[in-house]
């Protein structure tokens, strides 16, 4: 039996015009661009990469922001070539890492991980996730006979889950036993920290990329007495897998709140919101509501993200100094117009 580690899906975003950075970088790899009739998702413009892949920016809500995805195609066709080019963007260039999925793939003859896995989700050995799902066959691109044989241990709508499937099958080989995937799918802020710890463990990524995936579930043999998930055992199968590593749990790491994000916060959750209560009420202006609020929750003390309430304070200063200038200049002219001078 073969084993190979590795990555399957990663998409990065990124603010700004970066897009034609990532491109060059890109195209300095080897991985040339090609015009696409449309973008993709929630962008208007977009470059295919070679190999299976797409840059793309102009964001439909007017979102100054672009994206980079390397889809399994192309870490299939030549990982290292897309490792190497993947570092190096995440690198150079500042990005969010939204999407990580990490594989290990067992290529041999009548594998069993497939096996071992449904046996153990019926012997309720699974942890760190709380439901497992059989795949539905007619997922797979094979369009007849047996096409499908995996399950999906956790939620799909999670930020982290793991798939467990015949890649042989799915690719429409037809052949069943011979390529088996363990597959774990990070989102959002789990993926941002794990991928961050592959690239800083340069030529040791390997071992730091299987350490998040076996972290992301567990199998652990039910005992009769209480006990911790990390005092039992594992079932033999988990415990070889493994190779007699411990895993990574991966916890988000938080970016702090800017200015930009707080404010689509406030567009997007609380304006609707007030709008909402001032014609509830029979309210004539959303100042009203607001003056209401202030009643009851006239104790509240400052706080908030330091980031967001510097960049704020810098952007309604410079406000409230137009409005300020304005007020006085209206003031003079009333007060010129009482005296009878309006000459300017």
């Amino acid at each position: 039996m073969r084993d190979e580690i590795g990555f399957d899906t990663l998409t990065l975003t990124g603010k700004g015009s970066g897009h034609n950075d990532a491109l060059e970088l890109l195209a300095a790899h080897g991985f040339g661009p090609h015009p696409r009739d449309k973008g993709t998702n929630w962008y208007r413009q977009g470059f295919d990469i070679e190999g299976g892949g797409i840059v793309a920016w102009d964001h439909r809500t007017g979102a100054d922001s672009w994206m980079v995805e390397i889809s399994g195609k192309q870490w299939m066709r030549d990982h290292e070539r897309t490792r190497r080019a993947m570092f190096e963007l995440s690198g150079s260039l500042p990005v969010r890492r939204t999407r990580l999925d990490i594989r290990r793939d067992q290529f041999g003859k009548e594998l069993t991980l497939i096996d071992n896995v449904s046996a153990s989700c019926s012997r309720g050995e699974l942890c760190r996730v709380k439901t497992f799902d059989e795949m539905d066959r007619h997922l797979a691109k094979n369009p007849k006979g047996f096409v499908g044989r995996g399950y999906y241990l956790g939620s799909r709508q999670s930020e982290r889950f793991v798939r467990v499937y015949d890649k042989g099958l799915e690719r429409g080989w037809g052949l069943a036993g011979w390529w088996e995937r363990f597959e774990a799918q990070l989102r959002g802020d789990l993926a941002q920290a794990s991928w961050f710890a592959v690239v800083a463990a340069a030529a040791e990524w390997p071992r730091t990329a299987f350490d998040h995936l076996i972290g992301v579930v567990d199998f652990r043999v039910p005992v009769a007495r209480h006990a911790k998930v990390g005092e039992r055992e594992r079932p033999g199968w988990w415990a070889a897998f493994c190779e007699g590593r411990s895993g990574v749990r991966t916890s988000s790491i938080r970016e702090e709140t800017d200015a930009a994000r707080f404010l689509r916060w406030v567009r997007t959750a609380v304006m609707p919101t007030l709008e909402a209560v001032r014609e509830g009420v029979g309210a004539e202006q959303l100042s009203d509501v607001v003056q209401a609020f202030e009643v009851e929750f006239r104790s509240v003390r400052p706080g908030g993200s330091p980031l967001a309430v510097t960049e704020l304070i810098e952007l309604f200063a410079g406000i409230c100094e137009v409005r300020n200038l304005g007020d006085v200049a209206s003031h003079d002219l009333a007060d010129a117009t009482v005296h009878g001078d309006t000459s300017g």
